[in-house]
């Protein structure tokens, strides 16, 4: 089973790490390539799958790489690594990009592979809610400290709906209580509910205006000023990784199953139907529409200030989300 995903650990004793830690994972190793360690923010699942992509077709290694990805799981410090010079590179939403920086971590997005989130709200059909705008009369598992549910809970006036939110710890209840919905991804819980007979309602929250990039690339300023010509090369692999995996995925799929046995082949195959969607893939050209790992900063100044409206972050300069993603590492020039 599947535990709630936390998204980053940064939260807790993060000045108290800057002040205190350092460290530095690289340098060369006995092959003559270059250590590098890639932090996930959750355990190995499609979502990382490009990054494993090139791990497994080996464009890490043709760029005189030699990577090591960690896997992640609840409350996984990704931001405290970076921050430490412990990890090389991170995976983490931009959303928590932008906190992690008006936290004082000083952390840029690279690429961002997933163009759309999958964050979404799973509800029984047997509630008859079809949409948001019928999304009340409902217990609701979530968690709070998860900027998305302030965001839908604000724009969806739940406290005049009588919508009820529990913690999230399992899906249990979710197959259990016919009158229940829960937070999710879309290639991933809804899944799990299949599989126990239940055809879920996806509300993807996407649709109510909050959209952070997924699975971005993340590093700190310190190695991209220091070392610009192995930021360059990571994120020139890792974009032909998620080329590789979006277009011929088997041999990824069953090295993800391998490191992480709650992930089978074909609950790879349904979530990476899903991400081809959410990367805007076109089947006929094999490719996305837009290049991939693309970024704008209009979309980070517009996540940036909806953090703000929700009281995720405070401070008035905009510098804060417009200086969180560098778009001077991608091949293509910024998408408008």
């Amino acid at each position: 089973m599947r535990m709630v995903r936390s998204n980053n650990g940064w939260l807790l004793g993060f000045c108290f790490i800057v002040l205190c830690g350092c460290g530095d994972g690289s340098g060369p190793t006995e092959s003559g390539r270059e250590k590098v360690l890639l932090q996930l923010n959750w355990v190995p699942e499609a979502e990382h799958g490009g990054f494993y992509a090139a791990l497994e077709h080996g464009y890490y290694e043709q760029l005189g790489l030699d990577v090591e990805i960690i896997p992640g799981g609840v409350s996984a410090p990704v931001t405290q690594q970076l921050a430490m010079n412990r990890v090389q590179f991170g995976v983490m939403n931009a959303d928590w990009v932008i906190m992690g920086r008006h936290s004082g971590a000083k952390i840029q997005a690279l690429m961002a592979p997933i163009q759309d989130s999958p964050r979404c709200l799973l509800v029984r059909p047997e509630t008859g809610i079809t949409n948001f705008s019928n999304f009340q009369n409902i217990t609701i598992a979530a968690k709070p400290e998860d900027p998305f549910l302030e965001f839908t809970k604000r724009k969806l006036e739940w406290d005049k709906k009588n919508v009820t939110i529990v913690p999230y710890l399992s899906m249990q209840t979710f197959f259990t209580n016919e009158n229940y919905a829960q937070q999710g991804y879309s290639f991933s819980e809804p899944f799990l509910a299949k599989a126990q007979g239940i055809d879920p309602v996806v509300l993807l929250v996407s649709e109510l205006g909050y959209n952070p990039y997924t699975s971005c690339l993340v590093a700190d300023e310190s190695l991209i000023r220091s070392n610009p010509a192995l930021v360059r090369k990571f994120v020139q692999a890792s974009i032909r990784g998620w080329e590789k995996y979006l277009a011929d995925p088997q041999a990824t799929n069953r090295r993800i199953s391998e490191l992480n046995r709650d992930q089978t082949l074909a609950s790879l195959e349904f979530a990476l139907d899903d991400i081809r969607r959410l990367s805007h893939w076109d089947s006929e050209t094999q490719q996305t529409t837009l290049p991939m790992g693309a970024m704008t900063k209009a979309r980070f100044t517009e996540l940036g200030t909806s953090l703000r409206e929700i009281g995720f972050i405070s401070a008035d300069d905009d510098s804060v989300f417009q200086n969180a993603l560098n778009l001077s590492f991608l091949p293509e020039s910024e998408t408008p």
